[in-house]
């Protein structure tokens, strides 16, 4: 008399284990087409790089799993190797998450600490006085004022503040130019406005040259990231490249939140506007500016801000656009190319 097999039967368990792959392999499509359905035009450097991993990497996990599951089928693996390797590797996550979160919070939250500033978010730029005596009406002091677009410089390794010192050198050779970069990125026409009289005025500059008008401009698109709440002329709403202190995340929740932006991403509202609040307190610092620096005896001249902004822009062209790509964006709301292209023509 023979004894029924416990086991299911070879044919039971192939149907089994084919309906098995079958529900995983549409679990799989599920989640993998998920990161084909995103605002692909306003993803960061680390958005993208998470986004391209994903595209890659999940179809060779999901092979791979398959090929463990086969293993383990056919008797080539066991199941109890299996589940040891899975809860090592839980084990071996919940040991190394404390130093990676660490390392997340001293070294990229904690990044640029030493040149925050309480008031003006980034420490200014230093003014280091000429020590060297000078001869009334042989040195012109120039000082340039403005934000990133004046700090930093081109592929060359030079700013314009120093193509500047080189024409009028040219032409004035009997005179002694000094032109002095003290551009700070991020900073608006209140952080120049601030930084000239207290730190600047009393070196008596020759000539203030300011070229300003981006930063103000992203004051006024106040669902940023970098925004709590609605416009404010003091732009008390706008917390610039200090939010990350103030909504400092757990690793978690920032890897969280990176993934959301790039799975199942809701496109966001394109905001169309030709209205800019901000353009009455540009115009108030400016003038205090202008007026401080006349009552000083300086010379001031204002610069408009070239920009690549125009119609009919390519996508190539677009994709430069860092402002309107990485910057006018919230969490549901962005600008469109047209509305910063209008803001910085009004702006000028």
């Amino acid at each position: 008399m023979s004894i029924p097999s416990a086991q299911p039967s070879k044919p039971r368990r192939n149907r089994l284990h084919a309906v098995l792959v079958g529900l995983s392999a549409v679990l799989f499509i599920g989640i993998y087409a998920g990161f084909f359905v995103t605002d692909g035009e306003v993803q960061r450097a680390g958005q993208r790089l998470m986004l391209w991993t994903c595209r890659i990497g999940l179809p060779v996990g999901y092979v791979l799993l398959l090929a463990i599951w086969r293993a383990a089928a056919r008797g080539v693996v066991r199941p109890a190797v299996l589940g040891l390797a899975v809860i090592s590797m839980g084990l071996a996550g919940l040991i190394l998450y404390p130093v990676a979160s660490s390392f997340y919070h001293q070294r990229v939250l904690g990044r640029g600490l030493d040149q925050f500033h309480p008031y003006l978010q980034l420490a200014p730029a230093g003014y280091v006085p000429e020590d060297d005596a000078e001869e009334e009406g042989r040195v012109l002091r120039i000082f340039c004022l403005g934000g990133s677009t004046t700090e930093f410089k081109d592929g060359a390794g030079r700013g314009w503040p120093a193509r500047v010192q080189e024409r009028l050198a040219e032409q004035w050779p009997d005179v002694d130019v000094r032109v002095h970069n003290l551009g700070r990125q991020w900073y608006s026409s209140m952080h120049i406005l601030i930084h000239y009289q207290v730190n600047l005025r009393r070196h008596h500059p020759d000539v203030i040259v300011v070229m300003e008008a981006i930063n103000d401009l992203l004051q006024n698109a106040d669902f940023s990231r970098f925004s709590v709440g609605s416009f404010h002329p003091d732009y008390r709403h706008f917390h610039g490249p200090i939010y990350r202190l103030i909504d400092r995340q757990t690793l978690v929740s920032e890897v969280w939140g990176q993934f959301r932006s790039i799975w199942y991403a809701r496109p966001r509202e394109v905001v169309d506007t030709n209205e800019f609040p901000g353009l009455s307190t540009f115009t108030n610092n400016l003038q205090c500016l202008i007026d401080q620096a006349r009552a000083d005896g300086a010379e001031i001249v204002l610069m408009t801000q070239p920009h690549l902004l125009k119609e009919d822009m390519t996508e190539e062209e677009r994709g430069r656009l860092h402002m309107v790509n990485t910057e006018a964006i919230g969490r549901d709301r962005r600008w469109s190319a047209d509305t910063a292209r209008r803001g910085m023509n009004q702006y000028n």
